[in-house]
C-alpha cells in the first residue's frame, strides 16, 4: 500500500493546472425610466433604458428583452444596444389599472441578468370638457331636427348632443359627472349619461320632444370642475312627422261637360298624426273612374307645391258623361302596395 507520503509525491508530479475560467462578466445598469408616475392608458414620459457591460464596458449588439409583466400595458419588444451599450423601448404605455405597473429587462444572451422598472398608474384628472359627439364630430350651433312624435326620441352613440371630459394630457376621465337640463322648450328627458363612460364620454339617451312642428327645445349639459367652457345648449327643432293623413282643400265635387277640364284644379294637403303640415313629398294621381285623363295620361307621378305647402295636381279632363273619380296617393306609381290615399270625385256631363 502506498504511504500518505509517497501519494503527495505522485500528486506534486502532475505539472501546473490553471483554475477555471468563469468567462466575461455581464451586467444590466439602468440609465433612465425608473420609478415614473404617468396616467393610465398613457405611456410614460421617459421609455425605460439599460446599459448592456461586460466586465464593466458598454457591449453593442446585446439583444435585450422588455417585457411588461405586470399592469396590462403595452410595449413589450426586444431591442438590440447600440454602440454605448445602451438599449431603449420606443414606448411603454401603462394599463388602465391604478397602481404599480412592472416591467422586466432581461439580457438574452444571460437570461439570469435582469432589472425591473415599475411605473405608478394614476387616475386622470379632469381639466376640460368637449362638447361634441361621442367621438368625432364637433358641436354645432346648427338646429338639430327631430319628427313630430308620441314616442321618446333614442340618441345614437355616435351622435349629438355629447359630452368628452378629458385630462391636461388628453386622456379620457372616467366616472366625471355630467348635468343635463331642460333650458326652454318643454321637452322632457327621459334617460341621459350623468357619468362619463371609460372613453369619457356621456350622452343625452331618450328625449320626449313636443309634437307641435317649428317648436324650438334648448338642452344644455354642464360639467363641474373643469376649465370654462363647461357648458353647452344644443337647440332642436321639431319637424311635422310622417303623412298619416290627405286633405282635399278645393277641387272636389265639380261639375263639368265631358271632354274638359275641370275647372279648379284639386289641392290636396298633406299631415302627420298631430295636425301637421308636411311638404316635399311626391304624390301619385290616377283616373279610377270615368276614362279622363290626368295630365294627359290616365296615371301620372307628380304635382306641384303650392307657396303653402299644398300640392296641386295637373289639369284634369274628364271623361264619358256620369261620376269621375281620381284617386290621390302617396308615393310613385307602380308600386305594390298603398300607403295613404285619397279620392276625389266629378261629375262629367254631356257636351
Amino acid at each position: 500500500m502506498l504511504s500518505l507520503a509517497m501519494i503527495a509525491v505522485l500528486l506534486s508530479c502532475g505539472g501546473d493546472t490553471p483554475p477555471a475560467s468563469s468567462g466575461p462578466s455581464y451586467a444590466l445598469e439602468i440609465v433612465g425610466g425608473l420609478d415614473q408616475v404617468a396616467e393610465a392608458t398613457l405611456a410614460v414620459a421617459e421609455p425605460p433604458a439599460v446599459r448592456v457591460l461586460r466586465d464593466g464596458e458598454p457591449v453593442a449588439g446585446e439583444r435585450i428583452d422588455f417585457r411588461i409583466i405586470d399592469g396590462d400595458g403595452n410595449g413589450t419588444i426586444v431591442v438590440t444596444s447600440g454602440a454605448d451599450g445602451v438599449a431603449r423601448m420606443p414606448i411603454w404605455v401603462l394599463g388602465p389599472v391604478l397602481g404599480p405597473q412592472r416591467l422586466l429587462a432581461t439580457l438574452l444572451s444571460a437570461p439570469s441578468i435582469t432589472r425591473n422598472f415599475v411605473a405608478q398608474a394614476v387616475a386622470p384628472v379632469a381639466e376640460s370638457a368637449l362638447f361634441h359627439s361621442r367621438f368625432a364630430h364637433p358641436a354645432a350651433d346648427t338646429v338639430i331636427a327631430v319628427s313630430a312624435s308620441s314616442e321618446p326620441r333614442q340618441f345614437s352613440l355616435l351622435g349629438p348632443p355629447g359630452v368628452r371630459v378629458i385630462s391636461r394630457s388628453g386622456a379620457a376621465v372616467r366616472g366625471h359627472p355630467v348635468q343635463w337640463s331642460v333650458v326652454s322648450g318643454g321637452a322632457q328627458i327621459l334617460a341621459a349619461d350623468g357619468v362619463t363612460d371609460s372613453l369619457g364620454a356621456a350622452g343625452l339617451r331618450f328625449v320626449s320632444f313636443p309634437t307641435r312642428a317649428g317648436d324650438t327645445v334648448a338642452i344644455a349639459a354642464t360639467v363641474p370642475g373643469v376649465a370654462a367652457p363647461n357648458s353647452h345648449t344644443w337647440l332642436f327643432v321639431v319637424e311635422a312627422g310622417q303623412v298619416a293623413t290627405m286633405v282635399v282643400l278645393e277641387g272636389g265635387d265639380q261639375v263639368a261637360a265631358s271632354g274638359t277640364a275641370v275647372p279648379i284644379r284639386p289641392r290636396i294637403r298633406l299631415l302627420d298624426d298631430y295636425g301637421n303640415v308636411v311638404g316635399a313629398q311626391a304624390l301619385s294621381f290616377i283616373v279610377r273612374t270615368g276614362g279622363g285623363t290626368i295630365g294627359g295620361v290616365d296615371s301620372v307621378w307628380g304635382g306641384v307645391e303650392a307657396p303653402d305647402t299644398s300640392f296641386i295636381a295637373p289639369e284634369w279632363v274628364l271623361g264619358a258623361p256620369g261620376p269621375q273619380v281620381l284617386r290621390v296617393r302617396l308615393g310613385p306609381l307602380n308600386i305594390p302596395w298603398e300607403f295613404t290615399s285619397v279620392e276625389i270625385r266629378a261629375t262629367a256631363t254631356a257636351p
